[in-house]
């Protein structure tokens, strides 16, 4: 459960914002679905499912990320737990700006060459890849699966939220073999000994990666805004895509 070890999490957070960041994350696990029926019918048109499945995806991963830090966290492995926080707000990101880009690319549907258009990019966002070799292979129907920057992403999401773009520089400097993941982190010097300790349980790391973890667990909400924004433009679409099916 997150948030679980209590006699450390109250040190930094209210009981209400306690209540609220594990009322968030339940709300978005029980979101999760185990099956998913592929091709709506009558006609079994199934980009709307496409789109739904990639959100899915991006689901499942943030909760098992936020979910795996805090298991972290609570274990002392408190630098670990950041990565994995790191990567959550990864995740929000580069569904956020899927979510934002999607509205443009419904617009206009009135032929099959519209579909094939929101088609296209819906695969090059599930399959987007930097590794050269699976992305000529996944491309080999002509479409473009190079992933955009996560640093590009990350900018777009700062505009949501003021500050996202500093708290990733730090979160990736934990992440890279820097100071802040490195020496600063575990060990502790002492001029008056004259000697360096070490351990994974400072008290500044268990203030850290509690921080950290909280604002993953934070930007759920704004990955569940973006599914359900999603979700409220598929009808349209499934609407037109069976039009077209039954045209065929």
């Amino acid at each position: 459960m997150i948030l679980a070890d209590r006699e450390i999490v109250k040190k930094y957070l209210s009981e209400n914002s306690i209540s609220e960041l594990r009322e968030l994350f339940e709300r978005l696990a029980a979101q999760r679905l185990h099956t998913m029926r592929f091709g709506e019918p009558p006609t079994g048109f199934n980009v709307s499912d496409k789109i739904r499945a990639y959100g899915q995806a991006n689901l499942w991963r943030c909760l098992q990320l936020c979910g795996g830090a805090e298991m972290l966290r609570q274990n002392s492995s408190g630098l670990s737990a950041i990565i994995l926080s790191r990567s959550a707000v990864e995740t929000v990101a580069a569904y956020s700006h899927f979510a934002v880009q999607l509205p443009n690319k419904l617009k206009p549907l009135k032929t099959s060459a519209d579909l094939e258009r929101v088609d296209e990019f819906v695969l090059k966002r599930s399959f987007a890849t930097r590794e050269k070799s699976a992305a000529s292979f996944v491309a080999s129907d002509g479409v473009d699966v190079n992933s955009v920057s996560i640093l590009t992403q990350i900018g777009k999401l700062e505009k949501r939220h003021p500050g996202l773009s500093k708290k990733y520089e730090i979160l990736s400097d934990f992440a890279h073999p820097n100071a802040f993941g490195t020496l600063n982190w575990f060990g502790k010097t002492s001029r008056k000994e004259g000697r360096i300790r070490f351990s994974d349980d400072w008290d500044h790391c268990e203030q850290e990666a509690l921080g950290w973890s909280v604002i993953a667990i934070w930007l759920l909400e704004t990955l569940e805004a973006d599914i359900a924004k999603v979700e409220d433009q598929l009808p349209a679409l499934s609407c037109f895509g069976h039009k077209m099916m039954k045209l065929q």
